[in-house]
Formats: C-alpha cells, sequence, structure tokens
C-alpha cells in the first residue's frame, strides 16, 4: 500500500518542518515525524530530549500521539527523518506505539537528510506489518 505521489511527498516534507522544532540538546540528534489522516490532515512531531533518557519522546510517537488525541485513529501514512544520509527506522517503543493505532498494511516513509521531492533514491518505504 501506498500514498499517492503528491501525497507522500507532503508528509516527507513535513517531517523537514518537524525536525526544524526538535529539541535535541543532550542527543544532538534532531528527528522529524509528520502522520496523514485519512481526511488528508498531517499532524508533526519533533523529538524532544531530556536530561533524563527515559524522559524523551520520540517524533513519531508525538506526531502519532497528536492526532490520537485531536480523535483520529484512521492514519493513513507515516513519515521520518533525521539529520543522517541514510534512512532511520522507528525505535521499538515507537514501534510498539505505531501498531496500536495503525494497520499493519500502512505506508511508513523514512526520508534521508538530503531527499529531494521527486527524487526516487533516499526514501525506504515499508508498511507497519514489515516494520514488526
Amino acid at each position: 500500500m501506498s500514498l499517492p505521489a503528491k501525497e507522500m511527498e507532503a508528509l516527507i516534507l513535513s517531517t523537514f518542518e518537524a525536525k526544524s522544532m526538535a529539541y535535541s540538546r543532550y542527543s544532538g540528534f534532531p528527528v522529524g515525524a509528520a502522520v496523514q489522516t485519512s481526511d488528508g490532515r498531517i499532524f508533526k512531531g519533533a523529538s524532544v530530549d531530556n536530561l533524563s533518557p527515559g524522559a524523551g519522546v520520540c517524533a513519531e510517537r508525538v506526531a502519532l500521539l497528536k492526532a490520537v488525541t485531536e480523535g483520529c485513529r484512521s492514519i493513513s501514512g507515516m513519515a521520518i527523518t533525521s539529520t543522517l544520509r541514510e534512512p532511520i527506522t522507528p525505535c521499538g517503543l515507537c514501534r510498539q506505539v505505531i501498531s496500536e493505532f495503525c494497520d499493519e498494511g500502512m505506508p511508513v516513509y523514512m526520508a534521508a537528510c538530503d531527499w529531494v521531492p521527486g527524487a526516487t533514491v533516499g526514501v525506504l518505504q515499508l508498511s507497519v506489518g514489515e516494520l514488526l
């Protein structure tokens, strides 16, 4: 399952906007994520560090839980980016939360930091089921 190309690109671009809002004082590793709901709304999330490692929050959970707390339970896609030139995948805790609210066939787009719209490289696409 995939989103239409324009929707996928808009979703990925949203992750770059979100990444710019990350608070990465301790890790130095900003991450941005975004989810698209079935009605086309996009919710962005940024990673937030804390001196206590367990108190930080990943961008994927921020984006997804923003949607959930706004009453959106039908998620059609997720995207993630970081400062690395290789796409990153969600951590185990994020995968658990994603599996709680997203269908196994939902696409997750993981973009490299140097991805540009229209590029055929720099994005890894997996389904939620493939991540699990």
